[in-house]
């Protein structure tokens, strides 16, 4: 069955009557650098975790992964009750209640929780190795391509609901590659 639509006539339709007839599709904006360090305290859930290629690195036999993290920020009046909690300053935040934003994690972070996460649902199956270390040290931060299954699912995503309360939360240090580092975490 086909449901004939009427050709477009500029100016026979205002705009609300042009988006009421639509369906709309469902997009997510990037969020990158000091935008997602916005997120700490935005409680948000996380719909989807969508694994990547990541760049080759010298000191390890494997590409690093990402993951990027479809997310959907809570509505206005959870927003607004954090707010008046003291929790959450409503100026510094960067993206707008109920928005759908994506962004990209390949830290002992976020990446680190995800798979974490992930093993903990049954998602993935991960070889046995130390929960925790440096990064490259933990089985959290193996690449897909390592993982005993799951691998498959995890180039296509996985459908989840994580929620973070706390939104992001950024953690600054400095060491002997970098003196100013930055890992988000999840809450």
């Amino acid at each position: 069955m086909t449901t004939d639509i009427a050709p477009y006539a500029p100016g026979a339709e205002d705009w609300d009557s042009l988006i009421s007839s639509s369906d709309e599709v469902l997009g997510h904006d990037l969020l990158t650098g000091e935008a997602a360090d916005k997120l700490v305290g935005v409680p948000f859930v996380i719909t989807k975790a969508t694994f990547h290629d990541g760049l080759q690195r010298k000191d390890v036999a494997y590409r690093d992964d990402y993951v990027s993290c479809e997310v959907v920020v809570a509505p206005e009046h959870v927003i607004a009750q954090r707010h008046s909690r003291g929790r959450l300053d409503a100026a510094e935040i960067s993206v707008d209640p109920g928005e759908h934003i994506v962004f990209n994690d390949g830290s002992t972070g976020v990446y680190r929780q995800v798979v974490q996460y992930l093993e903990a649902k049954g998602l993935i199956r991960l070889p046995e190795g130390p929960d925790a270390g440096g990064k490259g040290e933990s089985k959290y931060d193996l690449p897909r391509s390592q993982w005993v299954d799951g691998e498959e699912e995890g180039t296509a995503g996985f459908n989840i609901r994580l929620f973070a309360p706390r939104g992001l939360r950024v953690s600054e240090y400095a060491n002997d590659f970098t003196q100013d580092g930055k890992t988000r975490y999840i809450g």
